[in-house]
């Protein structure tokens, strides 16, 4: 008389746990290193996409402060902190330009001259973009002059 087996045996069973127990955590590890790579890119690109809005906040603080831009500086844009610092690469005097004509706006008489100081300043400014515990360091040179009559 002959037995049929019906089912699987405990050995087959076991087996096919441990290859599913395998391939979950594989996909699981795949799935966690994903996330974490997207939460990268996306805390960089976050860092970086405020970077030019940040550069002209800074290039207009620096030329309204004429003859003694501030050196340092914070901002804090959309989460992300910006702390800044210039340091003076290069001082001169412009020599071909003696005066300006300015007009004045709603004047169609033409304007006044303007005497010039000529001095002009470069700045090498470097910043600090931070978010939560990315951080990236940026730099650019920025351009003043002394605008006292």
């Amino acid at each position: 008389m002959r037995r049929y087996q019906q089912g699987f045996s405990l050995v087959e069973v076991l087996v096919a746990a441990v290859i599913l127990f395998m391939v979950v955590t594989a996909s699981l590890l795949i799935y966690r290193a994903a996330m974490s790579t997207s939460i990268r890119a996306e805390s960089a690109l976050r860092l970086s996409m405020d970077i030019p809005q940040a550069r002209e906040l800074i290039t207009r603080q620096m030329q309204s402060g004429y003859s003694s831009p501030p050196v340092s500086g914070q901002l804090e844009l959309s989460g992300v902190t910006i702390v800044w610092q210039a340091q003076l690469a290069a001082t001169g005097q412009l020599t071909d330009l003696e005066a300006v004509t300015v007009s004045e706006s709603g004047s169609s008489l033409g304007g006044r001259t303007v005497a010039l100081d000529r001095r002009f300043y470069l700045w090498e400014v470097s910043l600090q973009a931070t978010l939560g515990k990315q951080r990236r360091e940026f730099s650019f040179k920025e351009l003043t002059w002394d605008q006292r009559r």
